[in-house]
């Protein structure tokens, strides 16, 4: 098995891409604003549509992203790129994660169990609202 090789990095290039959304003057104005008044309550906390929308964003291209941004306001264009970019660094991080298990087949069950419960306590997969937004 080859592991995951560039995956976990390509994952986390594309939650940079949506920082750069980030640092538009009015939308980083909103989510200043959602951060602060909502926590991070605000990128984990959504209904099956905002899930939709956030993962749409976060696998569109940038020329697919625009559009679908063009139909948001303002407020809820910046909750949408922050709950996309929270999902894109969540997911390079279990990438990151998945890929230290590759020397795990062969390893007896016992071995393995311990090897596993080892890297699950070392391991934080939640960013911070400061990772989210990091000139914050």
């Amino acid at each position: 098995m080859q592991g995951l090789d560039r995956y976990p990095s390509e994952v986390k290039a594309i939650a940079d891409e949506l920082l750069e959304l980030l640092r538009t003057e009015q939308v980083s104005r909103e989510a200043r604003h959602i951060i602060d008044t909502q926590g991070d309550k605000a990128l984990v906390r959504m209904n099956a549509e905002d899930r939709r929308l956030a993962e749409n964003l976060l696998t569109q291209t940038p020329s697919q992203r625009t559009r679908t941004l063009k139909k948001l306001s303002q407020s809820e264009k910046a909750l949408a790129i922050l709950r996309a970019r929270f999902m894109g660094l969540v997911a390079a991080n279990v990438l990151e994660f998945a890929d230290r298990f590759e020397m795990v087949p062969g390893m007896s069950y016992r071995r393995a169990a311990g090897f596993a419960a080892t890297e699950a306590i070392r391991v934080t997969l939640t960013p911070t609202t400061d990772e989210v937004m990091p000139e914050w």
